[in-house]
């Protein structure tokens, strides 16, 4: 398994939008999943671990569709008080076909996922910003 610290340069999934037609901004977080999912798929592994959280004011059940079903999943809630709890999430992505654990925490999630990664094993953590910021911090 390839850490970020150990690999060859760091990944650029950062993407900026500008949106002219505020209509269109609900298709955003869809549109940012769909580029994220695409650019884990391009990226050579032998099985694909995502830490996963999202906030309980965002709709889920657009955004779990999109996520790769081949994945183990290990949903978590972030410290925070719009967090989504985390056996919640579980059960909207069961009913969207993932499979995976929940975890009482962001960090819990992330020790379970490496633990259980293997050589050449890729394991993303996403969903709400501010799962990433709990793992960055």
């Amino acid at each position: 398994m390839r850490r970020p610290e150990q690999g060859s340069g760091r990944a650029d999934w950062h993407r900026t939008a500008k949106i002219a037609d505020p209509e269109q901004q609900d298709e955003l977080p869809e549109a940012g999943i769909r580029e994220v999912v695409k650019q884990l798929l391009q990226t050579p592994h032998k099985h694909l671990h995502i830490v996963f959280g999202q906030v309980n004011d965002k709709e889920t059940g657009n955004i779990l569709a999109l996520l790769p079903k081949e994945a183990t999943y290990y949903f978590c809630k972030a410290n925070i008080p719009r967090g989504l709890d985390a056996i919640e999430l579980k059960r909207q992505a069961m009913a969207a076909g993932l499979t995976g654990r929940s975890y009482g925490s962001v960090r819990r999630a992330l020790a379970a996922a490496l633990k259980a990664a293997s050589s050449g094993d890729l394991v993303f953590v996403g969903g709400s910003t501010f799962v990433v910021a709990e793992v960055i911090h």
